[in-house]
């Protein structure tokens, strides 16, 4: 008796436990609509201000997987692209298009339409913009390589929170203390925060030069409560601070300048019914 409630109290702890990086398959189906919605501000001699919102919706199969069970290419279908600028709104695919869309190991993409390549242009919108997407980046990012407990708490990897920022376009980021996340007391929502100490940016004005930068990344995954643990919504915001100088022509002194902005993902996922039936057939 004794041994059987062993059993069954490391059954339970185990059943407790929640994997963040739950394995693709071929023939896995999910729906998700994503937005990145980005405001900049520069103060110098006058003051400049940028509002971008990109959004993307799709209904994807995943064709291949890597070894880690990270999809590797996908078919996307019903995709709709919105470009949200102060000068209009962009539709970048027609109403109903379907692609094929490869994930490379550098956060790239190749997406093909009717068998031919898209045009570069197209490939780094996509590939911008999925690189905030849960089921790839982040669940790579946030899991510590083990099934975690609610109320736990890690420090998140180093060398990925590095990696994870230069896909999004920061660069030399330094770190101002630990990256962490923790798996909330229900069991069914991670938050992680990642603080910067300093980093650097590659589209800086003519002449800027930065004296100080500072930023942090923090964000909340929700947790769907089926066996699959699979994320069902993630909002994030990383907000970035840049102080420095501004060397103006014909050898006038330079000027201080600031740049802020604030970066907010919205995502949300549906696991599509046929394949959640297929894959708790699988766990049972």
């Amino acid at each position: 008796m004794a041994l059987a409630a062993a059993s069954a109290g490391s059954s339970q702890a185990a059943a407790d436990q929640v994997a963040l990086r739950p394995r693709f398959q071929a023939g896995d189906r999910y729906a998700v609509t994503l937005s990145l919605d980005t405001k900049t501000r520069v103060d110098a001699r006058e003051t400049f201000r940028e509002s971008v919102q990109l959004r993307y919706a799709a209904r994807v199969e995943v064709l291949e997987t890597d070894s880690a069970g990270l999809p590797r290419r996908e078919r996307h279908e019903e995709v709709e692209l919105t470009s949200v600028r102060p000068d209009g709104t962009r539709e970048l695919f027609a109403k109903g298009t379907a692609i094929e869309l490869e994930r490379h190991g550098d956060g790239s993409v190749a997406i093909e339409f009717q068998g031919e390549r898209v045009e570069a242009r197209i490939e780094k919108v996509v590939a911008d913009l999925l690189a905030h997407q849960t089921e790839y980046a982040l669940a790579a990012l946030l899991d510590p390589g083990r099934p975690v407990a609610a109320g736990e708490r890690w420090e998140l990897d180093p060398a990925r929170v590095v990696e994870f920022l230069r896909a999004r376009g920061v660069g030399d980021v330094e770190l101002d203390g630990v990256a962490s996340a923790a798996l909330q007391d229900d069991g069914l929502a991670v938050r992680y925060r990642i603080p910067i100490r300093e980093f650097e940016l590659p589209e800086l004005p003519d002449g800027a030069r930065s004296t100080h930068s500072k930023g942090r990344l923090e964000g909340e995954v929700k947790l769907g409560s089926s066996g699959l643990h699979r994320a069902q919504a993630h909002r994030s915001e990383l907000v970035l601070d840049i102080d420095g100088t501004l060397a103006a022509a014909g050898g006038a002194h330079a000027a201080p300048w600031r740049l802020h902005r604030s970066q907010a993902v919205d995502q949300h996922t549906e696991t599509l019914k046929d394949q959640l039936a297929s894959g708790l057939s699988g766990e049972s």
